[in-house]
């Protein structure tokens, strides 16, 4: 679902929070990226208001990672070059969960970095706890 279709998150983390009452939440600390356009941007920050808001609601506290702290961690051993991090970021997950469908719908071909790169920072926040 988009970011903005803020009724869905909001069930989506009630859902979350009955049936696994969680403590705690991670996200990637966001950045403004050169020559990125200033809707993208908004976007961005609004979908980030919007979970930092829920997680106060449910009573989670949350931390913020910024990508290279996460990444240095879950990628050890890995050889990628540091502007591919979204296949190490599929190869990392998929080998620590080979059984776990990546892909973004049931309908898409490939597994999408982004499912990755955020199981990959849930593993993380679940080692620094």
């Amino acid at each position: 679902f988009p970011s903005h279709d803020r009724t869905a998150i909001y069930k989506l983390m009630q859902r979350l929070n009955a049936d696994y009452q969680p403590q705690k939440a991670a996200m990637e600390r966001l950045r403004a990226i050169p020559n990125q356009s200033s809707q993208t941007g908004f976007s961005l920050g609004y979908g980030t208001a919007i979970f930092k808001t829920l997680f106060t609601v449910f009573g989670m506290s949350y931390e913020e990672y910024e990508p290279s702290q996460w990444q240095r961690e879950m990628f050890k051993g890995v050889s990628y070059d540091k502007k591919t991090t979204k296949v190490a970021s599929i190869q990392v997950a998929k080998r620590l969960a080979p059984h776990n469908d990546f892909r973004a719908s049931s309908r898409s071909r490939a597994e999408s970095d982004g499912l990755t790169d955020s199981y990959l920072i849930a593993v993380y926040l679940s080692k620094q706890i």
